[in-house]
């Protein structure tokens, strides 16, 4: 999906702000340009905002070769690389404010002010996130889960599906029946271990082909 589109929706977001969401507009903000289609896509919390941008103001939209270019998504890449399955990744943030600590935004959450612009960012974020049509999600946050089922946040609701061993999706929404699995972060001090990245490897490479075989199933019986 083509995210450059919303530029003027991202821009209303910091327009007449609270004081405390002006500190983060004046850092502007990193979003990814676009989207891939019908793949596996990694949901974070926020853009970092590194030392040496510590003067940046601009409101950029990076693109994939950008984005290759940060440990961050290298981590991703690297990850995604293991799966023996031909599916493409992308990656999304939930939030537009620019924090290295996540510890930050989730304490700024707390407040009124805040809150509406949190609920305002979802808004924009699950148009994105369905217009994606993901194959797969893989929330690498504790608190990027709580905004996606959060029920004052995006307040999307899930099942358990006892054959792919994942929740998924409830009805009602353009995610309906879509996997979705929560884990820690990829990368960084609290990343995955190696046992526990594995077996998350293991399991969306399960739920691809279980997907893929229930897809033909249904294509055979139309035909």
């Amino acid at each position: 999906m083509n995210i450059e589109i919303l530029k003027s929706k991202f821009d209303d977001l910091f327009e007449n702000t609270s004081e405390a969401i002006e500190h983060y507009a004046n850092r502007g903000y990193w979003i990814t340009k676009e989207t891939n289609n019908n793949s596996v896509m990694y949901i974070g919390l926020n853009p970092s905002y590194p030392h040496q941008d510590y003067q940046m103001s601009e409101r950029l939209f990076y693109d994939e070769y950008q984005q290759t270019c940060y440990a961050y998504f290298k981590q991703i890449e690297r990850f995604h690389d293991k799966l023996e399955y031909d599916v493409s990744w992308t990656h999304y943030d939930l939030l537009i404010l620019r924090e290295t600590k996540q510890s930050v935004i989730k304490k700024l959450s707390r407040k009124p002010d805040v809150r509406e612009f949190i609920k305002k960012n979802l808004e924009l974020s699950k148009y994105v996130i369905e217009n994606s049509n993901p194959k797969i999600i893989v929330v690498a946050n504790t608190f990027s889960r709580e905004l996606l089922i959060g029920s004052e946040w995006c307040g999307y609701s899930l099942y358990w599906d006892d054959i792919v061993g994942t929740f998924r999706f409830s009805k009602g929404t353009l995610l309906s029946d879509t996997p979705v699995f929560f884990s820690s972060m990829l990368s960084g001090q609290r990343a995955l271990d190696r046992g526990s990245r594995d077996r998350l490897l293991w399991q969306i490479q399960k739920t691809l082909e279980i997907t893929e075989e229930k897809s033909k199933a249904q294509q055979a019986i139309m035909k």
